[in-house]
């Protein structure tokens, strides 16, 4: 099991061909994928920006969401807001960041992310995609 953020689901749909080709390597390597609650709203706010922006039918967006529900084998709900928040300052994240990090840390498990400032904060952290 390893824990992934919104960066690699959204590559997974709409991310270019070397990204998806990248996260299809993640799935065969670990098909079990854990985040946050809160990545079905980040990927919604995603694909909702490509729907608003005329890169995609809302149609396909509901497709995406439910075909990404599929994907991640466990919204984990159980978190500790204190020690995310405490994680979050002491590393500059956002509350969301600090939420995936906390998440991997508390379980021990990989964290995958294709975000830049995400890998620069959290060195050693966040696994680097194949």
């Amino acid at each position: 099991m390893i824990v992934v953020d919104c960066t690699v689901v959204a590559d997974l749909f709409i991310g270019t061909e070397e990204m998806r080709s990248s996260v299809e390597k993640l799935l065969r390597m670990d098909p079990e994928w854990i985040a946050p609650v809160i990545w079905r709203y980040e990927f919604g706010h995603v694909l909702l920006k490509e729907v608003r922006g005329g890169r995609m039918s809302k149609e396909l967006m509901d497709e995406f969401l439910a075909e990404a529900e599929m994907l991640i084998s466990e919204s984990a709900v159980d978190h500790d807001p204190k020690a995310i928040a405490a994680l979050a300052h002491e590393r500059v994240l956002s509350f969301y960041d600090g939420a995936y990090v906390w998440l991997s840390q508390s379980r021990r498990l990989p964290f995958y992310s294709r975000d830049g400032k995400l890998e620069r904060k959290c060195s050693g952290l966040v696994q680097p995609m194949p």
